[in-house]
Parts: structure tokens; sequence; C-alpha cells
């Protein structure tokens, strides 16, 4: 095999390595973004519910005072005859019967959300808080979800300054072997351009291999468009500080 065909067959290999690089960070990315998504998902159906005396008539005083501690945000304010309504709404039955069920069962509550990540810890220091505020009767929350809600959180930090690292670290990288291609290895700025296309190239061919096999298998990707040109331009530039 003469040295020409083994260069050749060197660069197809890269080629194909810098697409395959490619679209594992497509995969990493898409798994980001679906936590990300599951996460915001969780945390919008969660949330701290106080409820209050039934003798309670000054609920905006209580909000306030809740509002005041700083731990939670009161995002709203449910009747008795409205938790009634919304209760009878997805139980009929309850209209039928008396005891359970009439509407002097049911209490008025408040909807709060942490101004802080809910861990354990936390959360008892809100319900601590807040069971000491005047009118107020409990304090009740979903604390395997909230559980579940933190560790996807911390997850996703993790990723975000993992990311960071790398990329800051990328971009030393790349600053550093431009100045040796150009005055080290005497490489012109049009070598240099046209061999950073290429492998702009070979990233853009990994996410299209990837994102073609996600539509035939129905399993979309999950991406936002700046990420998609982040890591094929990621991938570019990992091609570019290996490059002789």
């Amino acid at each position: 095999m003469s040295e020409r065909s083994v260069r050749n067959w060197s660069k197809t290999f890269k080629f194909l390595g810098l697409a395959a690089l490619s679209a594992f960070f497509i995969l990493i990315a898409d798994h980001y973004y679906k936590t990300e998504k599951s996460a915001r998902d969780l945390f919008s159906n969660l949330g701290i519910t106080v409820f209050l005396n039934k003798d309670v008539t000054d609920s905006a005083g209580v909000s306030g005072a809740i509002a005041d501690l700083g731990y939670a945000n009161v995002d709203g304010y449910v009747s008795s005859e409205q938790a009634y309504n919304d209760a009878v709404a997805k139980n009929p039955f309850l209209k039928d019967v008396s005891v359970p069920g009439d509407k002097t069962s049911f209490t008025s509550y408040l909807k709060l959300s942490p101004r802080a990540l809910p861990t354990e810890q936390f959360l008892a220091s809100v319900r601590a808080a807040v069971m000491k505020v005047g009118g107020v009767n409990d304090v009740v929350y979903d604390s395997a979800g909230y559980k579940k809600y933190v560790q996807s959180a911390r997850m996703l930090g993790l990723y975000k300054k993992i990311s960071f690292v790398f990329v800051l670290g990328l971009f030393v990288l790349f600053i550093a072997k431009l100045f040796l291609l150009y005055y080290g290895n005497k490489k012109t700025l049009k070598n240099i351009i046209a061999a950073f296309i290429i492998y702009l190239l070979a990233a853009a061919v990994g996410f299209l291999a990837v994102w073609s096999a996600g539509v035939f298998l129905f399993f979309p990707l999950l991406l936002k468009d700046a990420a998609v040109f982040g890591v094929i331009g990621v991938t570019a530039v990992l091609g570019m500080i290996f490059t002789d």
C-alpha cells in the first residue's frame, strides 16, 4: 500500500471517528435536555400545600406572613368552596354523600413553591416555620417527588460544570494548536480553514446519522438548535486539536 493510500485511509478513519464522536456528544446532549424537561415537568406538578384553619377569615394576612418568611412563594389561594368543587369535578359521587363529602368537610389552602433547592432539610425547615404562622392547620408536600427532582437538578448542575470545564479546556488547546499549525508547521490560513470545514462536515454527518435513526425508530431528539451547533463546533475543534 502506497504512502498516499495510507494517508487517504487515515483521513477517512478520522472523518468517521469524528462523526461517531459527534453522534456520541449529541446523545449526551439529548439526555441532558430530556432530563431537564423531565425535572421541569415534575417540578410544575409539585408544590407545598398549606391547609388553613376553618375559622381563618384573613387568608391574605396568612399568605403575606408566609411570604415574609422567605422560604417560598405563595402561588395561589383555594377557598373551601373551590376545593369542594374541584373534588366533585374529579369524583362526582361526592354530591350524593353527606358525611364525609359535604362542603363543610373541606378547608381552604394555599399553594407554595420553594425559593431554593427543595432538599429534605429545606422542606423540613419550611414546614416548621410555616406551622408557626397563625391560622395554619397543616403543611403537606410530596417528599418522594421533591427528592427525585433534587436528584435530577443536581445531576444537571454536574453536567453544566463538566461541560464548562471541558469547553474551556478545548478553547485553550484550540488556540494553542492554531498557533502551532500556523507558525510551527507553516500551515497556510487556507489549509487550516479547509481542514476545519472538513471536520465540521464530519460532525454534521454524525448528527444527521443520530437524528435520522431517532426519526426512524420514533425516538426523536430533544435538542435546542444552539446545542446542535455547539456539539458540531466542539467536535470540529477536537479534530483540529488532533490534526497533524
